[in-house]
């Protein structure tokens, strides 16, 4: 498409991390968009005794004037948003929101304009660099993980649980082809239901190296530290993220939050009817009040973006970057969505900025944790 000429005013809103641009375009420049379109859109059309392309220009203008017109404002659009964005500082990290303030007149004929501008406005929100703590002076110790007699017991219960009823099962399909071949003595249809362990009854799991009711109790008391440790863990990364951001200065772009809000609620309705509901049924059965629910998402939505910001914004201060070649290693090994969702270059930039976050996050926890 050719070069559109267009006036623009451009406002800062620094309290929202927000650009206004005000747009006008004239009428003749309008007129130049239309017959562009025009031109475009005959080159596809195709009629009984014409080929494709060949069906005169005047004649595609009067039967697909509607469709035309569309295109030229969308392509007016299109190519005025791209333009002014690219000659601006600052870069989009919202939507871009279109306000209209009239639509053309889609009544445009060859050599003919309107009489008065198209006007319009362009409105996103760019980034704003949070103030980071001094994250030297920040240590977050980490909690001791224990594990109590009651939850070794709790274990056992419903391991012995789950061996009776492996056992029942075995013997109600002991006659079926589908039947599973028992992996222990005591899931074979003919064992005993366990009423207590014994050094008899643990040695008849056949688990390697667990001969007693002392090794089952010890390899049990492994396996739930080994749970609550990764859970902690998660929780623990969580804690010192949470606090440098109580000791940061954070903006919260408000197009920002309306983006993640409206893909927050896409997401949850998505599910919800996945499930087989009716939204809006489910929401009135469930007495879900939205309002609370959108309250706690923004809450959500605050602590996730204010976390990508600080460990961005930490990797730019310290030079942490990815090289090329790590670049390419996780483009290789990402999920094909995530390729079909980017652009090539927008895929490598969004790797770029996931790697650097990343590393960022594994500076701070070795500066922040204490263990």
């Amino acid at each position: 498409m050719n070069q559109i000429n267009y006036s623009k005013n451009i406002n800062l809103v620094p309290d929202k991390a927000q650009v206004e641009i005000a747009i006008a375009v004239n009428p003749q420049e309008y007129a130049k968009v239309w017959e562009s379109a025009a031109a475009e859109y005959t080159k596809n059309v195709s009629k009984p005794g014409f080929r494709k392309g060949f069906v005169p220009e005047a004649q595609v203008k009067s039967e697909y004037f509607t469709q035309i017109s569309e295109q030229a404002y969308n392509d007016m659009i299109n190519f005025v948003v791209q333009d002014v964005v690219k000659e601006i500082e600052q870069k989009p990290i919202s939507t871009v929101q279109i306000i209209v303030e009239e639509e053309p007149e889609h009544e445009h004929k060859e050599g003919e304009t309107h009489d008065h501008d198209f006007k319009f406005s362009l409105r996103y929100a760019y980034r704003v660099d949070p103030k980071l703590a001094d994250i030297e002076k920040i240590k977050v110790a980490r909690p001791a993980v224990s594990v109590s007699e009651e939850e070794i017991k709790q274990s056992l219960d419903m391991l012995m649980k789950s061996v009776n009823e492996k056992r029942d099962a075995n013997h109600a399909n002991e006659d079926s082809e589908l039947s599973e071949e028992s992996d222990s003595t005591l899931t074979d249809p003919e064992a005993p239901e366990i009423t207590t362990w014994t050094d008899e009854v643990v040695k008849l799991l056949k688990i390697d190296g667990v001969n007693t009711v002392d090794d089952l109790q010890a390899l049990v008391k492994s396996e739930i530290e080994k749970q609550k440790n990764y859970e902690q863990e998660m929780l623990y990364r969580s804690q010192i993220l949470d606090e440098i951001v109580k000791s940061s200065e954070v903006m919260y772009p408000e197009l920002v939050m309306q983006d993640m809000l409206v893909q927050q609620e896409q997401e949850y309705k998505k599910r919800v009817e996945k499930l087989g509901f009716e939204y809006d049924k489910y929401l009135v059965e469930k007495n879900i009040n939205m309002s609370d629910l959108k309250n706690d998402w923004i809450e959500m939505i605050k602590t996730d973006i204010a976390r990508e910001l600080i460990l961005s914004q930490y990797a730019k201060e310290t030079g942490l970057a990815p090289t090329e070649e790590e670049i390419d290693s996780a483009i290789k090994t990402a999920d094909q969505q995530l390729k079909d969702k980017f652009s090539p270059e927008a895929l490598r930039d969004y790797m770029k900025y996931i790697i650097s976050n990343n590393m960022a996050f594994s500076k701070i926890y070795a500066t922040v944790s204490q263990d």
